[in-house]
């Protein structure tokens, strides 16, 4: 990697970490608050004194939402998660769950309005530690114009904050410098998943705001 590329991705990161920093909360919820939520499910917006955006999404607290996850989790080693944060310059996150406790107490640090997508169905296939002979196998299983992603499945921490690093494009070229990027580094690989539309493998809710409103962002 050129001294350009190192700065263009710690810029990058920087940015990231940025966002970050904003969305992430000052406290986790205490039991009583966790309790309360449970008892208090999405408010109707119609009694709401203030015009709010509609959602075609549930809530995250939507039982059927988490009764399906835990559904697929029972049934699947892990699930893929796209999560998407309202007004951070497009900022989304990528995350492995194997568990349905470990899902819940990553939804409770989300910010409100945050877009979470759940893939039924397994992604991301090719497994290893990048070195030449996973970047060849990888080259030689992408399709040309075919969108793909990488997802280091190392989390990176700095401070308060952590994330898993992912990549993603169209082309050889940025494949092969996003895995150079990642050299040594254990990912997974494979299509970029189907996460425009909900379906009968595919579920997305939203954190509610701090009224218990379900509202769509700007993603």
């Amino acid at each position: 990697m050129t001294p350009t590329d190192r700065i263009i991705r710690t810029v990058s990161d920087l940015r990231d970490l940025v966002h970050r920093l904003k969305a992430a909360p000052t406290r986790s919820l205490t039991p009583e608050e966790r309790r309360w939520n449970s008892a208090n499910p999405v408010v109707n917006e119609d009694a709401l004194p203030y015009p709010s955006s509609h959602s075609y999404y549930p809530s995250v607290r939507d039982k059927g939402f988490l009764d399906t996850v835990n559904t697929w989790l029972d049934s699947r080693k892990e699930l893929l998660v796209l999560i998407r944060f309202s007004r951070a310059a497009g900022q989304r996150e990528f995350e492995f769950f194997s568990s349905l406790e470990a899902f819940l107490n990553r939804l409770q640090e989300l910010p409100p309005l945050a877009c979470i997508t759940v893939f039924g169905q397994p992604q991301l296939p090719i497994r290893g530690v990048v070195d030449d002979t996973f970047i060849a196998n990888c080259l030689s299983n992408f399709i040309d114009g075919s969108e793909y992603l990488i997802v280091e499945t190392e989390r990176q921490t700095a401070g308060p904050v952590s994330w898993f690093h992912h990549g993603s494009g169209l082309s050889r070229g940025s494949l092969r410098e996003d895995l150079e990027e990642s050299r040594g580094v254990p990912i997974a690989f494979g299509p970029y998943p189907p996460w425009l539309k909900d379906g009968p493998d595919v579920v997305s809710a939203i954190v509610p705001d701090e009224h218990g409103v379900v509202r769509t962002g700007i993603y």
